[in-house]
């Protein structure tokens, strides 16, 4: 695994995303998206095995650009977000 995982450690976690690929033959076959209340977001991904850091931390994401990335490719599966009006996690899951 890459070693900018190391990035995510103290950081607080607004947001989990995760996606698969829509005809199972895209790679990587899985991701999952933390995304952190300082706006930046971390993505590990999968084919086959365990879960790979995809590197460093992404810089002023959005959960709207994660949605948007690679969206004709994978569908959301599961997703749990913070609301920062009232911090109530909100989820769904297909």
């Amino acid at each position: 695994m890459k070693d900018g995982a190391s990035e995510i450690i103290g950081k607080t976690i607004t947001g989990v995303i995760v996606k698969s690929a829509k005809d199972g033959k895209g790679h990587p076959k899985g991701q999952l998206f933390l995304v952190f209340d300082d706006g930046t977001s971390f993505e590990f991904y999968n084919d086959y095995g365990p879960f790979s850091a995809a590197g460093g931390l992404d810089k002023n994401t959005s959960f709207r650009e994660i949605y948007k990335y690679m969206e004709d490719r994978y569908d959301i599966d599961f997703q749990a977000i913070k609301d920062p009006d009232s911090d109530d996690v909100v989820f769904n899951n297909d």
